[in-house]
């Protein structure tokens, strides 16, 4: 556990006299840290590349009263951090919790990884995504997932893939969406209302 709130995490190796070099599994970030390390992150590098990261298990919370768990993108991770351009998600990841990403209004590009497997409400909300190509695991889509992204022009999801339900008011207000490629498998059982409103 980081002994106080950090602003950066530095991963370049060079040490100085003053510093002992330690050989770090995982590194439990109090809330504080995490906040200011997004922040920054988001402010300095407004593209966030997590393909090889992990998400694990941790008792300490990271925003308020909310704590990671194995595999999953936690409910409001990155809430409103609105300089926050392009993310590309952790191949590892299965779910992403509620608002995970909602208001990061100036969002516009997320690269899906093929294990995830359920998207939660409002997780996405407000965000400025042009198009969302999700893969063949993807069998939930909760209620105000992608609702009020006014930029979102396509949704796709593979012809074989295992979609199950899409949630109410998904994708409302996605007011310039023009097509939408839904599996042919036969796995798509709902549709919940106005999952669609809004969309010409």
């Amino acid at each position: 556990v980081l002994p106080q709130p950090a602003d950066v995490i530095d991963n370049d190796m060079e040490i100085y006299d003053n510093e002992v070099k330690i050989n770090v599994k995982t590194l439990n970030i109090d809330s504080a840290s995490f906040t200011s390390v997004v922040d920054h992150a988001c402010g300095k590098k407004p593209t966030d590349d997590l393909t090889d990261a992990d998400i694990v298990a941790s008792n300490y919370n990271y925003y308020e009263s909310y704590h990671t768990s194995d595999n999953t993108m936690g409910a409001n991770a990155f809430y409103q951090m609105s300089k926050l351009i392009s993310v590309k998600l952790p191949k590892s990841i299965t779910k992403i919790e509620g608002a995970a990403f909602n208001q990061c209004n100036g969002l516009q590009s997320v690269e899906f990884q093929d294990n995830l497997v359920d998207i939660g409400s409002y997780a996405f909300q407000y965000c400025s995504i042009t198009e969302a190509n999700l893969k063949g695991k993807v069998e939930t889509i909760g209620n105000y997932a992608f609702n009020g992204c006014s930029a979102m022009q396509s949704v796709t999801f593979p012809t074989n893939g295992a979609l199950k339900s899409i949630g109410g008011r998904a994708f409302q207000g996605c007011s310039t969406l023009k097509s939408v490629a839904l599996p042919t498998s036969g796995s798509l059982k709902t549709i919940e209302t106005y999952a669609f409103s809004g969309c010409r």
